[in-house]
């Protein structure tokens, strides 16, 4: 059911990080009411003068931060959820630290959010929560991401499930699984040359924001970039992982490896 958001009040988390100025731009072009959370303040602050938007300051991994972020946004259609961390590198390469905040920000932290404002949307009877994924469905797992890549497959499956139950609740509300192309950002451009030698496109940070502008308008619970391709490549691993192999991810695994691999 497409809708538009005219009017809509929109919630950016992560608004500080390399897609939240295009994510914002695009959410204020369309009409929206928008608040902007992030953890660098001298960036929420340039946000706020550039966007003319509430801000607040988050924590996405403290549960704490999270509840005082909803109590200072009483009412919210949408929150978009940009957060992110990963690590790519070999496994026992990783430290406790890399691992646990991979878990906190990717999965716990996406979980505390919905939770947050799951109930403010059921009692008003709308809403739609999107949370940025990682590759694909979220259950392609490249080498040399492998905390990363459990998060992300967390994070997808507990977005499936959610919405399986608040479909038997009759409930309106939609959570989405958003898995963006690799996009020309500060933090992503050390690895454009990895993702072209794999063949895949490097967007403007402002595709990938009309994308999810796009995600949100139409309500599809998952929304990958990459089009039908990506789609069918992810049910294919899904299914045939063996077959997913010989067709592409041997050949990812040693382009990764040549990076990664130490």
């Amino acid at each position: 059911m497409k809708q538009t958001l005219q009017d809509k009040s929109v919630l950016i988390v992560g608004a500080t990080g390399g897609l939240g100025s295009a994510a914002a731009q695009a959410f204020s072009s369309a009409g929206t009411r928008l608040t902007l959370a992030g953890r660098d303040a001298e960036k929420l602050r340039q946000l706020r003068q550039q966007f003319s938007a509430s801000v607040c300051q988050v924590d996405i991994a403290n549960p704490e931060s999270v509840e005082a972020l909803k109590h200072s946004t009483p009412r919210v259609d949408i929150v978009v959820n940009l957060t992110g961390a990963d690590v790519r590198k070999p496994f026992d390469a990783h430290s406790i630290e890399e691992i646990q905040r991979l878990i906190a920000v990717n999965l716990a932290g996406s979980i505390y959010l919905t939770g947050a404002f799951l109930p403010l949307m059921k009692a008003q009877q709308s809403g739609i929560i999107l949370h940025v994924g990682g590759f694909a469905d979220g259950r392609l797992a490249f080498p040399f991401y492998s905390v990363d890549a459990a998060t992300r497959a967390g994070l997808s499956a507990f977005i499936e499930s959610m919405n399986r139950e608040l479909r038997l609740e009759k409930s309106p509300v939609r959570l989405i699984y958003f898995s963006p192309s690799p996009a020309d950002t500060e933090a992503e451009r050390p690895f454009h040359g990895i993702w072209r030698e794999m063949g895949m496109q490097v967007e403007p940070p402002s595709k990938v924001a009309d994308k999810l502008l796009r995600a949100v308008t139409i309500r599809r619970e998952r929304y990958l970039m990459g089009g039908m391709v990506a789609d069918i490549f992810a049910r294919l691993n899904a299914a045939f992982p063996r077959l997913a192999d010989f067709l592409m991810m041997n050949q990812y695994g040693k382009i990764l490896q040549k990076y990664f691999g130490g």
